[in-house]
């Protein structure tokens, strides 16, 4: 039997994202669309222990999508492109997909051997990787949701968007300039959700990763692009940071400047005075 990553701040009510209050999250999407012209939509997360209706609106599952099994990476597309709430549980999501979000407490044995032998010169990396990725905690009878922020009705306690290195740098510097900390993320390979939603919800801290093949494949993230976990009470001080870093021209998209042009005349006037002292 696998075991959890545990983690001190790792709480269900952490996790779960019930009880807590509802903001006007539409409104905060299409800010953050109109200061980084985001592409489709941003996609709260949840582990849901009620009724998916308690959480979305008009919920999607696989039958009515007509398929046997769900992938995360899926679901989040689905919600991002068509705008769609989707549910899945853990008859219908995929084995690796429920064991890192708490759906299932371990996997076959069958299956991780497997794993190891595709994945990895020596099979026994397979568990180890398994081991060490990030999980949420177990919730028994839990369904996992994904919806357009417009079509919540909580807060969820992940809001998941997809970026280029230029949107995922403005971000990273609006967060810094409201509260400056140094961001390491990492990559475990494949099932990188559980380094980008996973670590989200145990770490409460945003997280960005690569997508991995299956990303790739089943979730169709395009080429270029760059998942972000964010914890949902960020988004505001996201945007403020972003609002303050435009007032000085320090805006997406990122005019290129020449790399065969003096790089001095694109400074600001605040940089470009020392080196017109001193040289």
């Amino acid at each position: 039997m696998l075991l959890i990553k545990v983690f001190p701040e790792n709480t269900l009510e952490a996790v779960l994202g019930k009880g807590v209050s509802y903001l006007n999250l539409e409104k905060v999407c299409l800010s953050l669309q109109a200061l980084l012209n985001l592409k489709g939509n941003c996609v709260g997360f949840f582990i849901a222990r009620n009724d998916a209706a308690d959480y979305v609106e008009k919920p999607r599952n696989s039958k009515q999508l007509r398929v046997k099994v769900l992938r995360v990476c899926q679901m989040l597309m689905l919600s991002r492109i068509y705008g769609w709430s989707i549910e899945a549980t853990q008859r219908d999501l995929a084995y690796t997909c429920g064991y890192i979000f708490g759906l299932r407490k371990d996997l076959p044995k069958g299956l991780i051997r497997a794993y190891g032998e595709y994945w990895f010169k020596k099979p026994g990396d397979g568990e180890k990787k398994l081991k060490e990725i990030y999980r949420a905690p177990y919730v028994e009878n839990s369904t996992l949701l994904t919806a357009p922020l417009q079509k919540v009705k909580a807060k969820p306690p992940v809001t998941v968007i997809y970026v280029n290195p230029a949107q995922a740098s403005l971000i990273l510097s609006a967060l810094q300039w409201m509260n400056y900390e140094k961001f390491v993320f990492t990559y475990s390979g494949e099932s990188a959700c559980s380094d980008s939603i996973a670590r989200c919800l145990v770490m409460k801290k945003p997280a960005l990763t690569m997508p991995s093949y299956g990303e790739l494949r089943f979730g169709h993230v395009p080429e270029g692009e760059l998942v972000f976990a964010l914890p949902t009470e960020t988004l505001n001080p996201i945007i403020q940071g972003l609002k303050e870093l435009k007032s000085k021209g320090v805006r997406y998209p990122i005019p290129y400047h020449g790399i065969q042009t003096d790089t001095l005349k694109g400074l600001p006037k605040r940089y470009r005075v020392f080196y017109e002292e001193t040289r």
